[in-house]
């Protein structure tokens, strides 16, 4: 049974709390960075879609994660984690006059000061003239052509023993409905594995981080992972790809058809 793949959830939940939001206080303060960390926890009802040899498994493969209560089942099965940024109401951080100058490279400088990934994303953002092909394509995808806040899906991760139910996507949508709730919201992300580890052929004893280069196969198996990991956050959230940088994915905030499909799986 450990290895039969379970049922399907009955219903999941999303617990978002708000976390510290850095080491560099300075920046995230001048510019309103939050952290937020979210808990997908996932539901069964014993007696409608789980049978009691499904019910050991899970008791058995996650006793510190699952709860039993009421005839219902609920399991811990992965986490998310968000950054916000946000101004000031009436001084939006991308616009006809805001979108580069002066935001834009002490954005970006906050970015890069709290980890690498924001960098990554914010560069494409933030730098560059106002008439930067992707600041173009940013402005076009607005209708009030300004956003005052910018939501980054910094990572999302599922137990291995919950995937292929789109619970991960699912929670992605949620957060995003959460977060950036309205158009002037910019939701942005990085479409990549969260570990490069899996990807190398062989890993040095005396480089256990394995912070090296790939070679030419290992980087072709990444490329071709986040190409599929982009493709599934374009259907699932509604995303666009950016003509320079696809590796970067973005969209206004608020509901659009695909992440209300995704949000009625469960």
């Amino acid at each position: 049974m450990a290895d039969e793949r379970l049922p399907a959830p009955g219903w999941l939940r999303l617990e978002l709390s708000v976390d510290l939001s850095s080491r560099q206080e300075d920046e995230s303060d001048d510019f309103g960075w939050d952290s937020w960390r979210g808990s997908i926890v996932a539901g069964w009802e014993v007696d409608v879609d789980l049978e009691p040899a499904h019910v050991g498994a899970l008791t058995a493969e996650f006793p510190r994660e699952i709860f039993v209560e009421d005839g219902e089942i609920t399991v811990h099965v992965g986490g998310c984690e968000l950054m916000v940024l946000h101004l000031d109401e009436g001084h939006p951080v991308f616009g006809d006059q805001v979108a580069v100058g002066p935001y834009g490279p002490a954005i970006y400088d906050a970015g890069d000061a709290l980890a690498q990934d924001l960098a990554d994303v914010l560069g494409p953002l933030t730098q560059g003239a106002a008439d930067d092909p992707f600041i173009q394509e940013v402005m076009d995808a607005s209708e009030i052509g300004w956003y005052d806040s910018l939501v980054l899906l910094r990572s999302i991760g599922i137990h291995e023993r919950f995937r292929g139910e789109g619970i991960g996507a699912w929670a992605a949508a949620r957060a995003i409905m959460q977060l950036a709730r309205s158009e002037t919201a910019l939701v942005a992300l990085k479409a990549a594995p969260l570990n490069r580890t899996k990807f190398l052929s062989s890993i040095e004893v005396a480089d256990p981080e394995a912070h090296r280069d790939l070679s030419p196969a290992e980087a072709a198996a990444w490329d071709a992972a986040c190409v599929r990991i982009a493709a599934n956050w374009q259907k699932s959230l509604g995303l666009a790809s950016v003509t320079h940088h696809p590796g970067v994915l973005f969209a206004p905030g608020g509901q659009n058809k695909a992440l209300v499909a995704t949000l009625r799986r469960f």
